[in-house]
């Protein structure tokens, strides 16, 4: 009775570290919001401001694809990470897209500025300084 009892739990055991290390196969919406951010980036102009970081999103979901049409034991959980890695890209591309674009803007209002202020110093002299 004592084999039998240590055989089930000895199996219940091996099962359960089985499904545990088992990881779930990535959705195919996984991959469709990855390529939205991605695209997203593009739209906001990644390409100009930030061509490392679309690239390694694209790269990273190009990576998840393959894993995920591997057919190695443990591949999915590493296409699920290879996919939030892609994401985190894209996102980090739009951000420094937004920084570069808002910097140029402000740059643009400085000239004008200077312009402005060099119109006004010529206009009145002696009256800004």
């Amino acid at each position: 009775m004592n084999k039998r009892l240590f055989f089930t739990v000895w199996l219940l055991v091996v099962a359960f570290l089985i499904t545990s290390c088992a990881s779930t196969a990535p959705q195919p919406r996984a991959f469709e919001t990855a390529e939205a951010v991605i695209e997203q980036a593009v739209r906001i102009g990644a390409e100009e401001y930030a061509p490392t970081e679309l690239t390694h999103a694209r790269e990273r979901l190009a990576e998840a694809r393959s894993e995920a049409g591997s057919t190695k034991f443990g591949n999915s959980g590493n296409a699920n990470y290879l996919i939030e890695q892609a994401e985190i890209n894209a996102e980090l591309a739009i951000a420094r897209s937004q920084v570069a674009i808002a910097r140029d803007r402000v740059d643009e209002k400085r000239s004008d500025n200077g312009k402005l202020q060099n119109s006004l110093q010529k206009t009145y002299p002696g009256e800004f300084e």
